[in-house]
């Protein structure tokens, strides 16, 4: 019996052999494997960020100092990097713009492969059109083309990735991915301070999207803020920082104290960062005194400021307990843009494209959630309807084509400093420091007709003996004794 047995097994191995292969085509599909689709989501974002941007690769001659990486106070990671490249490619900063490139490249993946991770029970198209319009945003190319910023697109970078290792540890229960975590952000606050926003950035996401209670992960956040101000404070210690000099012409906010201007400035701030984000023409280099009304603005910008904001928060505060994602994306866009608002303390040019890098991505969450909403097409449905498809899809990519063209665009301007002085100062008429910047590239060209020009401009604007007394030697020089006689008596009377 029991050699019949084993007679009949190779037998029946046959026959499945046969019917194996008598399977229909349909019976034979391959299971769906989500990492092939990953792998195509993140070859996209990072060929397509070198779409944007590869036209930043470029060499910067001497006379391009702004562009050129000088020493960042309190960034020395960034310095550490930018020694290391200066010591295997010299001033060749072709390979500079191509590590700031690859940065950009790898920070898109991750923002997609974040929200991704943080929507997964969303319609896979809500995520992907989020980190499309965050990466084409033309606001980023200050940060990406300009090298003196590149510790705002790392610190940006560590603050995403060591919210996925804090994800990790809170999913997995292991030390590690809190090890990483902590390492990560310090790297973060060592190329930029700005990191230290993303502790209340985590908070928002822990509470949106872990449903755990908040005693779980507040002590992680205390952990990472603890160490990071550890090495604030070492740093302090070493590098003895100067105090950095700044000036009425910088930013008025500097000598006024007063809580009244305060107000007023902090909400014609967050009006300024509101509208280049929505319509980012012009993008400038520099503002400064007077270019942004901060001392008395107008009535009206306080008050169409305050009535958009309290319309956004009203909304947010209401969809809070109910952790809908409207409310997580107005309340990303508002806690990462506060600090640069003026209103705790000025910041350097009274705002800036740098200022807004972290806070446009709460600003490009809320835009198409709106877009969702309007056509009535739940981001959460798998399924959605071909119509409401196309109708999203054709209204992002009128966001996508000029956003894409004011990107590549700008671009431009940041390849040298003739570029970007001549394409600003057309839209910096009222900046002092912008026209005594301007001028001094020029003169330091030999090109004194203009030169003179924009310190003319500038003298205009902010009167100052110093400032006449150089005019009045410079058109000596050019045999125009009139005028400057006339600059000279300016000075000697003030």
């Amino acid at each position: 019996m029991k050699q019949g047995i084993d007679h009949i097994r190779p037998v029946r191995g046959k026959m499945k052999n046969v019917a194996a292969r008598k399977k229909t085509p349909e019976e034979q599909v391959l299971p769906y494997r989500p990492e092939k689709a990953n792998h195509i989501f993140g070859l996209f974002f990072f060929l397509f960020s070198w779409a944007l941007y590869g036209n930043t690769i470029t060499r910067h001659t001497p006379a391009d100092s702004f562009l050129i990486p000088g020493k960042q106070i309190m960034q020395p990671l960034v310095n550490l990097i930018f020694s290391i490249e200066q010591y295997l490619w010299g001033m060749n900063t072709i390979f500079c713009h191509l590590f700031n490139v690859m940065i950009y490249a790898f920070l898109s993946m991750l923002v997609f492969f974040t929200l991704k991770r943080l929507l997964k029970d969303y319609n896979i198209l809500f995520p992907f059109l989020i980190a499309l319009v965050f990466m084409v945003h033309p606001v980023h190319t200050e940060v990406v083309a300009n090298l003196n910023y590149r510790g705002e697109l790392l610190a940006s970078f560590c603050g995403i990735s060591s919210l996925w290792f804090l994800l990790n540890y809170l999913e997995r229960k292991k030390n590690g991915f809190l090890v990483f975590a902590s390492l990560i952000f310090i790297c973060g606050y060592l190329c930029n301070s700005s990191v230290l926003t993303f502790l209340l950035l985590y908070f928002l996401v822990f509470y949106f999207f872990t449903g755990l209670p908040a005693k779980k992960y507040l002590p992680l956040m205390l952990i990472i803020l603890v160490a990071a101000y550890t090495i604030h404070y070492f740093l302090q210690f070493v590098y003895f920082p100067p105090t950095r000099m700044t000036g009425y012409t910088d930013n008025p906010l500097f000598v006024e104290k007063g809580l009244q201007v305060r107000f007023n400035s902090g909400w014609s701030t967050l009006l300024f960062y509101l509208r280049i984000l929505s319509y980012p023409v012009p993008l400038l280099y520099y503002y400064g005194y007077n270019e942004i009304p901060v001392i008395n603005p107008s009535f009206f910008r306080v008050v169409l400021s305050m009535s958009l904001f309290f319309i956004f928060l009203t909304i947010a505060i209401l969809k809070f307990r109910k952790r809908e994602f409207i409310s997580f994306s107005i309340f990303w866009f508002f806690l990462a843009i506060l600090p640069y608002s003026n209103v705790f303390f000025p910041v350097s040019g009274i705002v800036g494209e740098r200022y807004v890098f972290t806070a446009s991505l709460g600003f490009c969450m809320a835009l198409v959630a709106f877009i969702f909403f309007f056509f009535q097409a739940n981001p959460r449905s798998l399924t959605l309807e071909i119509d409401a498809r196309l109708k999203i899809l054709a209204v992002i990519i009128l966001f996508l084509i000029p956003y894409a063209t004011l990107t590549v665009k700008r671009n431009h301007d940041w390849r040298n400093l003739d570029n970007l002085y001549s394409h600003d100062i057309r839209h910096l008429e009222k900046s002092v420091q912008a026209n005594i910047d301007i001028s001094t590239y020029y003169l330091n060209r030999s090109d004194t007709v203009k030169g003179i020009r924009y310190l003319e401009k500038a003298a205009a604007l902010w009167p100052d003996p110093v400032r006449y007394m150089k005019l009045s030697d410079l058109l000596n020089h050019r045999g125009e004794k009139q005028r400057a006689d006339y600059y000279r008596r300016l000075g000697e009377n003030k």
